[in-house]
């Protein structure tokens, strides 16, 4: 229709500006044909922002293709191809990232001792799987039980993208691949799952529009691992959100000087569910390293890329637990080595707290979310006050001036213990 309404202006425009005569009609019907295929049929620019602004569609799934993961069907798992700076073939050295450099095989040792691929995301050899090599890794690495795909409504081009991680996550304790490492249910389902998604119809200002709905359910899960022999304590998480080629089509939004000319004001309304308390059972303490290592966060994330590496900034705007010791701000980095997600090769992360260090550090501060309070809190945070800050502090030295792209905006909840439960709900995103 757009189209359509261009080609009308350009025809007027056109039989004004050439006082267009019987005489020179067959010509001048020439030359209209081809305006009409020029406004028709040029593919028009993208439009910054999300695709679904105010959730009016709701269409979602996991970022892989069906079956990626699992079988034949490897992950891709690349050390070599981009030359990547880090020693071991990732993005940073494996003994500064705190993921070390997962899946590697073939290399000794690092001088600390701990072993190459060794760190958060995998704590076995093989990811304790086949350990068959191949090229720089195991098919224990980049093939695993299941691919857990899941989906709502009809994505096509399209599409809200859900990441349920389990670090560590390279590692055959879980169903599927990293980033897909266990079924997601719908979020009303009442079947047990640790992970469910919504897209909840509502109405809003008199318009139908979707609640994202995202949530971790430990208590619904067994984290019993027959491969080894106990209960495997690890890190669920979840996210939902746009991403630049990986269902939101272009960029979210530009960074900007101080928000001088640049689309970075992120809107949005959002609540605590429900909450269970994160926990472990007295009789499996020793499975959670230690009775006080519970606890959770939820909030947003942002992806922004410059200089070939992805920069990462964490907002929590919940924290609970042991979480609540961890000091923010803080800088950390993570290799992520599937080429198959838009997270490769792995990002230089800073995490913030919406609490009064965010105050003291950036000059700014945005509410807590209260696992008490029902009602949805708004939110209207300045992206690029927050990379401006994460500058200022020395995080992100060589953060341009102008012009980054925001490539993402996602909403996560992570957890930590054997029971508990904390699902969000967001809506009205703009």
């Amino acid at each position: 229709m757009k189209n359509m309404e261009n080609m009308g202006m350009f025809i007027l425009l056109f039989l004004w500006y050439n006082q267009i005569s019987y005489k020179n009609l067959l010509e001048t019907f020439a030359m209209l044909i081809k305006l009409v295929f020029l406004v028709l049929f040029v593919q028009p620019v993208y439009s910054i922002g999300f695709w679904d602004t105010f959730l009016l569609n709701g269409n979602s799934r996991t970022e892989y293709p069906v079956g990626k993961g699992a079988g034949t069907d490897f992950l891709t798992l690349d050390y070599q191809t981009d030359n990547l700076p880090g020693m071991e073939g990732c993005q940073f050295d494996a003994e500064t990232a705190f993921s070390g450099c997962p899946g590697r095989a073939g290399l000794g040792p690092l001088p600390s001792g701990n072993e190459v691929w060794g760190g958060t995301l995998q704590r076995l050899e093989a990811c304790g799987g086949d350990n068959t090599r191949i090229g720089d890794s195991w098919i224990g690495c980049i093939s695993y039980a299941q691919s857990p795909y899941f989906e709502i409504g009809s994505p096509n081009e399209f599409y809200w993208v859900i990441g349920p991680n389990d670090d560590p996550s390279f590692d055959q304790c879980n169903e599927g691949p990293p980033n897909l490492s266990h079924p997601v249910l719908p979020f009303s389902s009442p079947n047990a799952g640790i992970y469910k998604v919504g897209m909840e119809s509502i109405l809003i200002s008199n318009q139908v529009r979707k609640r994202m709905q995202l949530g971790v359910y430990n208590s619904q899960h067994n984290f019993y691992c027959n491969g080894i022999n106990r209960y495997n304590f690890s890190i669920p998480f979840l996210s939902v959100g746009a991403q630049k080629n990986h269902g939101n089509g272009g960029a979210v939004g530009l960074l900007g000087s101080k928000n001088g000319g640049a689309t970075s004001l992120l809107k949005f309304d959002a609540r605590i569910a429900s909450f269970v308390p994160f926990g472990c059972p007295t009789s499996l303490t020793d499975q959670c390293i230690g009775s006080n290592h519970i606890g959770s966060h939820a909030g947003i994330f942002i992806i922004a890329t410059w200089n070939n590496v992805h920069h990462l900034i964490f907002l929590e705007l919940i924290r609970t637990g042991i979480l609540t010791t961890f000091p923010t701000p803080s800088n950390s980095f993570w290799n992520w080595p599937v080429k198959d997600s838009f997270y490769y090769p792995g990002a230089n992360i800073v995490a913030f707290t919406a609490n009064e260090n965010l105050q003291t550090s950036c000059g700014f501060d945005y509410p807590a979310l209260n696992p008490n309070i029902n009602n949805f809190t708004s939110y209207s945070i300045d992206i690029t006050a927050l990379y401006t800050c994460a500058k200022s502090l020395g995080y992100y030295p060589d953060l341009p001036d102008i012009g980054v792209e925001i490539e993402g905006v996602h909403w996560f909840v992570e957890t930590l213990g054997l029971t508990g439960e904390l699902p969000i709900e967001i809506e009205s995103i703009k």
